[in-house]
């Protein structure tokens, strides 16, 4: 029989595992008293603790590093222009799963999750 799979992957490259990323990205204390306050806030919302209305913004992917990082700092400022309200805003993006199959690359964007 003919090949009938990978015939255009040129490489295969082992990904670092989550730990090795983590370990290799260290979170901040500012960062991580970013996710430990907005995951609570969330919760709260959720168990209709806090009367804020949650509002999930953001586009299905990104794939693009400058564009997210374009895209985090329009919210980040958004965030700014409206504190104060009844809302709280969450960034959403989707990230690609890591694929395990060849000429998969994945990414991964948050690994401290």
């Amino acid at each position: 029989m003919l090949p009938t799979q990978y015939l255009r992957v040129k490489e295969t490259v082992r990904l670092l595992t989550p730990n090795a990323l983590k370990a290799g990205l260290p979170m901040s204390a500012a960062s991580n008293q970013t996710v430990v306050l907005g995951r609570d806030a969330i919760g709260r919302i959720l168990r209709q603790e806090d009367a804020r209305f949650l509002v999930v913004v953001g586009p299905c992917s990104i794939h693009d590093t400058g564009a997210a990082l374009e895209y985090a700092a329009k919210l980040n400022q958004l965030r700014q222009e409206l504190a104060g309200r009844r809302r709280y805003r969450v960034p959403r993006s989707h990230r690609a799963a890591v694929h395990r199959g060849p000429g998969e690359l994945g990414r991964r964007w948050r690994p401290h999750d």
